[in-house]
């Protein structure tokens, strides 16, 4: 009772929070969806933990170092951004009753409201009235960034208490010379989102030196260099997270998406007010920051502080930086509103007239704004979640695993993109991934030399739906799909809608074959030759490679088209189709087509993408205004033993060139199998393959996992180089006769990351007992 009447107040703030924020989770679900986004958040931030944390209950690894489940197995640090060593996701470790899915939901509540509660006691803390905070506060909570992520990128806001607490770490280095608190603060913001944590080490670091000069005029470079010892320390403790990370981002970060002019940088926006995606600050609150540096009542200082803030927020070379020159987005920018906020409440402060009116308009303001913003935002139907054709799903995986022992790769060509990160059975190994850092070998290969087709608009989706022979040379031995598959397919199970085939082109995930292909060989071929040859290791012979053009036109539905120059302009409507019979038989080839996309669409607003689908394999080029666009100019797709063609449209206006059709023989790809000698894997962990192949002659061997500097391979104990294969995998030599393999990955940079950790560690630890001592 004593502790209740003490905090009474604070107390009262925590559930008025907390009320304010499940009435508007009420008020977003009415009872019939989840407070969880269907964009990003069951595709990814909810999935990656959950396999974290599967994968830990698998192999009781803290710190493990490959996720051989996804991407056909990739450096997990590669997902290091959706939570990989977050204090939040490793807190889950302990609560395995909980589902991954309801516990984010939960701790983004928890997240909220701390962070929310943390800045009113801050504010409370610069001695800005409690009225004043309990406002300004709201205004925090109310953000359009905070609610919005909350349900949607959970990484956006989740560092927030501990920034918060790091405002208040800086306090109380000026005024005691401990860094303890600061220290852990950077720490845990570094641990939980290192992307943010940038950002928001720029925050402290400018307020750091903003309540300095409140309180002092000199020796600001002494300051300094005692102020930089909790940062130097936190980032050496958390270099097991970011070093390791930094060197897939170095090899596994795409181009910038948008090459940028010098102007677009230096030219001021205002961008970074009040979207979902910025700091979420109104121009009432941008007028009343500004009114800072114009008013004489307020100190140089605040003036100073306020100026470099919206600086900071209107140029946009600042977000481009903290977004590592990756693009111009201002949701960088979002570690900036505690500090924007605490501007706002200086000035509130400083009113004589109308405080209370205009208190209360950006309350209502900000209010109405931030759940009309996120009406836009949809979310996921509590009948949806796990659904019929989710359970099916499960179904036929663990028959799978349960009825085939060796290691093979499961495909999804459902319309479910979630399950392309989405693994549900650790045993469950599959080469989709969605992901802002990826295996860059890896999609260069099926982009640009394989050529695969995309069917999602976003570049990052990657999966081999619907392309035969890269689903093979990637031992995708099954598929699981709604719809009917052709030929090369067998039908082995069908689960209400969906239906499990077996590829029957598919490849060992390891193998041996005398017949290796050079790089020179390799580029002397053309399309699609070269695409052939890095399945079969072989040149076609004279005249197995045909070029077909004879098609006629069987049935034609709301679509016009007319020839011109080589050119087929095409206007669809929606449910357009065309279907075209060739003029031989085509039952014994495999039929490869490509054609070039000369008009792209732009997406005024709307978003709607250009897509053609041929026997149910589904290309798209994303509207040319897309920041994520997938450059997806010329469609290809390989389709085994037509009959027909039946060729659908989304709605828009095409202008198609540079149509090729070409045909080979099915049996050219039919005897590979019998070409190759496979390894009998005898054991496979995340982190490790062992097995044994014997070969009649000195072989190559091939592993079809993305190629990486992490592996290490011994061929009967002794250590053998490996080099990137054609198709951007592993491959290695052994000798003649009996051999054992063993395969390890470790992440390149994680020893010497381990070792700076250790040494931030006991020099943090040499810091606490110093001050102790100093304090007795």
């Amino acid at each position: 009772m004593k502790f209740i009447k003490k905090h009474k107040t604070d107390l009262l703030a925590i559930l008025l929070f907390s009320f304010i924020y499940i009435v508007i989770a009420i008020i977003l679900t009415h009872g019939k969806y989840y407070f969880a986004a269907q964009t990003d958040f069951p595709m990814q931030h909810y999935v990656f933990p959950e396999y974290f944390r599967n994968l830990f209950y698998e192999t009781k690894d803290l710190f493990p170092d490959f996720a051989l489940n996804i991407g056909g197995g990739q450096n997990i640090y590669n997902f290091a951004y959706y939570g990989l060593l977050s204090p939040y996701i490793l807190l889950s470790y302990l609560l395995p009753m909980i589902p991954m899915f309801y516990y984010l939901i939960g701790m983004s509540f928890i997240i909220v409201i701390i962070s929310t509660f943390l800045f009113y006691k801050f504010l409370q803390s610069k001695n800005i009235d409690k009225k004043t905070s309990l406002v300004v506060a709201l205004l925090f909570l109310f953000a359009t960034p905070i609610i919005f992520h909350a349900k949607r990128h959970i990484m956006f806001i989740n560092y927030f208490p501990f920034l918060i607490l790091g405002l208040f770490g800086v306090d109380k280095f000026i005024k005691t010379k401990k860094h303890h608190l600061l220290t852990l603060s950077i720490t845990l913001m570094i641990f939980t989102s290192f992307y943010y944590s940038v950002s928001g080490i720029a925050v402290l670091i400018i307020y750091g030196i903003y309540s300095y000069y409140k309180e002092n005029n000199q020796h600001l470079f002494k300051f300094l260099l005692a102020f930089s010892k909790p940062f130097i320390i936190a980032v050496l403790i958390s270099a097991i997270l970011w070093l390791p990370t930094a060197y897939t981002l170095l090899m596994g970060r795409g181009e910038t998406i948008k090459e940028l002019e010098l102007w677009e940088l230096l030219i001021p926006n205002f961008k970074a007010l009040y979207t979902s995606f910025s700091p979420g600050i109104t121009i009432l609150e941008f007028v009343l920051i500004a009114l800072l540096i114009i008013d004489k009542k307020i100190d140089k200082k605040t003036k100073l502080l306020a100026l470099t803030i919206i600086i900071i927020i209107t140029f946009p070379i600042f977000n481009y930086i903290f977004n590592g020159t990756l693009y111009i987005n201002p949701k960088s920018l979002i570690p900036f509103l505690p500090i924007l906020l605490y501007l706002v409440a200086i000035s509130i402060s400083k009113l004589e007239n109308h405080k209370k009116k205009i208190e209360a308009f950006l309350l209502i303001t900000t209010l109405i704004i931030t759940i009309s913003s996120n009406f836009t935002d949809p979310l996921i139907e509590k009948n949806e979640k796990k659904t019929k054709e989710i359970e099916d799903y499960q179904y036929l995986v663990n028959k799978i695993i349960k009825e085939d022992n060796d290691i093979y790769r499961i495909g999804n060509e459902t319309k479910t993109s979630s399950a392309l990160n989405r693994v549900f059975n650790i045993r469950e190994l599959k080469d989709s991934i969605y992901s802002s850092t990826q295996n860059k070998d890896y999609v260069d290969w099926l982009i640009k030399r394989q050529k695969t087709n995309l069917m999602y608009r976003n570049n990052m989706m990657i999966t081999l739906s619907g392309d035969i022979l890269t689903q093979s040379m990637m031992s995708e031995k099954y598929v699981i799909t709604e719809k009917k598959l052709g030929e090369g397919y067998t039908l082995i199970e069908e689960k209400g809608k969906l239906k499990l085939y077996e590829n029957e082109y598919s490849l060992p995930i390891m193998y041996a074959s005398t017949d290796y292909m050079s790089k020179k060989e390799y580029k002397s071929l053309s399309y699609p030759e070269n695409i052939i040859a890095l399945y079969t290791k072989d040149t076609l012979e004279d005249n197995q490679l045909e070029r077909v053009v004879d098609f006629k036109l069987k049935e034609q539905e709301k679509v016009k088209y007319k020839i011109k120059n080589d050119t087929i302009r095409i206007t669809a409507k929606e449910n357009a189709k065309i279907v075209l019979t060739p003029s031989e038989n085509l039952e014994d080839k495999i039929l490869f087509i490509s054609f070039k996309n000369k008009f792209n669409k732009g997406c005024h607003h709307s978003k709607i993408d250009q897509t053609i689908t041929i026997n149910g394999i589904v290309n798209k080029l994303t509207c040319r205004d897309w920041k994520y666009h997938n450059n997806n100019y010329t469609f290809h797709y390989i389709i085994v033993s037509p009959k027909e063609l039946e060729i659908t449209f989304s709605e828009a206006f095409y202008k198609l060139g540079n149509i090729e059709i070409y045909a080979i023989p099915k049996s050219v790809l039919e005897n590979k199998k019998d070409e190759i000698i496979p390894a009998k894997i005898t054991e496979i962990k995340q982190d490790k393959i062992m097995g044994t192949i014997k070969t009649d002659d000195k072989s190559y061997v091939e592993l079809a996992i993305p190629y990486d500097r992490g592996f290490t391979i011994k061929v009967n104990n002794e250590t053998t180089k490996y080099k990137k294969s054609m198709q951007n995998g592993i491959m290695f030599q052994v000798p003649k006769g009996q051999n054992r393999i063993e395969i390890t990955y470790e992440a390149p940079w994680k020893n010497i990351a381990i070792i700076i950790s250790i040494i931030g560690l006991l020099l943090w630890s040499l810091e606490i007992i110093f001050h102790k001592k100093k304090n007795t």
